[in-house]
């Protein structure tokens, strides 16, 4: 296992309840985003894991798009054995990938829903993903993926039943670790036989991954991370599902982890925290380290904020103007 040597930054404070609003972390899965006015189609299912279908899945969506002049904005799915890892606003994965469920769904029509035939589709664990296609003539910006907020496993008679698992911490962009963290996971185990391995590294491409824990119970799911001694940047989980027939499924967790120590404030003399001695003189304790707190550092930062807490808060900027489409009727 690779060792790192650990460094201080401090991540300043980002207003939580205005940006997690801003951003609809929810069902709703983010994997990037643009300025003004984002053009977007919130997937609502699958949600979680164990969702088995054969010939058929229908799924809906939410849709916004900015006021056009054509209405000529639409909607592509797709559906992938795979999530990449957490990546920032407005970038289009290298991994991202994804074969056509139903592509130019006009985003004016009202239905929001898709039947999808799934009866060819090879036997599998698989994420659904959307992208708004607009005309380049209508605005200049990249579109907002939207993931599934679950696995759907396809299954025909005879066909194996294929694993699932679902990284559920970190759960939104705005979350923080100093001595320890503690991952979550839903997990899908129709065999009664799979294991769990779950592997963290800095790397956005998925390489030299640590691997934090193996040979976990499907069912356990939870692990405390210890982040203590961890440098401060921006760490992607990994999980894969494995299970005696050697079927499995790997996925990313759909936000970073950004880790923050709190830092050791300067010494305050002989009397800043130590206890008293027999003579009753203060012992000094050295230094003070700031107490923890939920999500931030209220501090003056040391070095610069992680690169993704500085691009969501971007994010939650333009997103404040954000208009919602009027539906066709």
């Amino acid at each position: 296992m690779t060792t790192m040597a650990r460094s201080r930054r401090t991540a300043p404070c980002a207003p939580l309840s205005l940006l997690l609003a801003l951003m609809g972390c929810g069902a709703s899965s983010l994997a990037y985003g643009h300025g003004a006015n984002p053009a977007v189609a919130w997937l609502d299912n699958p949600v979680g894991v164990g969702t088995v279908v054969d010939a058929s899945f229908s799924f809906t969506w939410v849709d916004f798009d900015m006021s056009i002049p054509t209405g000529t904005a639409t909607v592509d799915f797709y559906y992938s054995a795979r999530r990449p890892p957490a990546y920032q606003i407005g970038e289009v994965h290298p991994l991202l990938e994804g074969t056509p469920i139903v592509q130019g769904i006009f985003e004016k029509d009202p239905d929001n829903r898709h039947t999808w035939d799934t009866s060819a589709v090879p036997a599998g664990s698989y994420l659904i993903w959307s992208q708004v296609i607009e005309p380049p003539e209508e605005v200049m910006a990249p579109q907002i993926i939207s993931f599934s907020p679950g696995v759907l496993t396809i299954a025909h008679p005879g066909d194996p039943v294929y694993p699932a698992v679902l990284i559920t911490t970190p759960d939104t962009p705005f979350r923080f670790a100093d001595e320890s963290y503690e991952l979550k996971w839903q997990a899908f185990d129709p065999d009664s036989s799979a294991r769990v391995r779950l592997e963290a590294g800095t790397s956005s491409l998925g390489v030299d991954y640590q691997v934090l824990a193996e040979d976990l119970d499907p069912q356990l799911g939870t692990f405390e991370w210890d982040t203590s001694e961890l440098p401060e940047v921006d760490w992607y989980i990994r999980a894969t599902i494995e299970d005696d027939r050697g079927l499995s499924f790997t996925t990313y967790s759909q936000y970073i982890l950004a880790i923050s120590h709190a830092p050791e404030q300067p010494d305050a003399g002989p009397r800043d925290a130590g206890p008293q001695s027999d003579a009753g003189a203060a012992a000094d304790a050295g230094f003070v380290k700031g107490p923890a707190t939920d999500g931030c550092r209220c501090i003056a930062p040391r070095q610069p904020a992680p690169a993704s807490l500085i691009a969501c808060s971007a994010m939650a900027l333009v997103l404040a103007t954000r208009r919602r489409r009027p539906r066709h009727r």
